[in-house]
């Protein structure tokens, strides 16, 4: 059986994607925001048949905000546990080759 060599990108590439990610899903936040902003009925329902879609369109609207900041919030945490856990694996990788290297000379 062989095996394939371990292709690993390099720790700052890695957090590089990450960063892209948070960053995207920040500005798209943001676009929904602006459109979710002006997204109203109108005027005040008239009609008894009009309460109801009134209803609807504010809890629709308080639902994306709120979908829209908890995804915010998912992107930065993600974008930080990915540069924390690659770090820590680069300084592991190093320290296990340091380790290695020490031992080849003994």
């Amino acid at each position: 059986m062989t095996t394939e060599p371990l292709d690993m990108d390099e720790p700052h590439e890695v957090i590089a994607a990450a960063d892209k990610y948070s960053v995207a899903l920040t500005r798209l936040g943001g676009q929904v925001e602006r459109i979710t902003r002006d997204f109203v009925v109108p005027r005040r329902p008239q009609a008894k048949v009009e309460q109801p879609l009134a209803a609807f369109t504010k809890w629709m609207k308080t639902a994306i905000e709120s979908k829209v900041k908890t995804n915010g919030r998912g992107a930065d945490v993600t974008a930080q546990h990915t540069r924390t856990v690659s770090n820590a694996f680069a300084h592991q990788d190093h320290a296990g080759g340091a380790r290695i290297r020490k031992t080849e000379f003994l």
